[in-house]
């Protein structure tokens, strides 16, 4: 007595075909976003992120119903024939989610990069440290940040003080959750 081999073809499994859609339409969002903005067609960032990631997603659910006569015909009765909507679609809104941080991040040059950029100017790779000490100034650090999160309408200068607005709040208690979730603080 022999034992037979259940073999599913690779074209019937398909428990990742969910999440390889999904990645595709991530790859769409994030090269319409850059597309947007190096074309200036989408002026805000913020508003810009959310609805190309909520479009893309919404045709990538259109799409998912569109594919289901096609899942109906390879569903057999195997582990890899499970679909992943739901792992999918939030695959795809934390991957979004680490995008817009990243675009974020990208936006202001951290001190860490300008101290490496200094560095790997330099003849041999090195600099003293006192080499560095002009580097950074208040205009670089603090002014030119404030006068963007001023522009963007995250704050407001009046009466000499600066004030958190509604969606500077949203922006600040987003990343903290997000950061909460990973264990880790707000910082940069």
């Amino acid at each position: 007595g022999g034992h037979e081999i259940n073999f599913t073809p690779p074209w019937k499994r398909i428990s990742m075909f969910d999440l390889i859609l999904a990645f595709f339409f991530y790859v769409l969002f994030v090269s319409s976003d850059i597309v947007s903005y190096r074309f200036g067609i989408i002026r805000f960032q913020t508003a810009r992120f959310f609805f190309l990631c909520f479009s893309w997603l919404v045709l990538y659910h259109v799409t998912l119903h569109y594919l289901e006569p096609f899942y109906s015909t390879v569903i057999a009765s195997s582990p890899f024939s499970v679909r992943l909507v739901i792992s999918s679609s939030f695959f795809y809104f934390l991957a979004s989610l680490w995008y817009f941080g990243q675009v974020i991040v990208i936006h202001y040059e951290s001190p860490s990069m300008r101290i490496l950029d200094a560095i790997a100017k330099k003849e041999n790779f090195e600099i003293a440290p006192h080499q560095l000490d002009g580097l950074f100034s208040n205009e670089g650090l603090i002014h030119s940040r404030l006068n963007d999160l001023v522009m963007h309408g995250h704050i407001k200068l009046e009466s000499g003080r600066y004030h958190i607005q509604p969606k500077g709040a949203f922006i600040l208690n987003s990343v903290r959750f997000y950061r909460s979730l990973l264990g880790r603080e707000i910082g940069g």
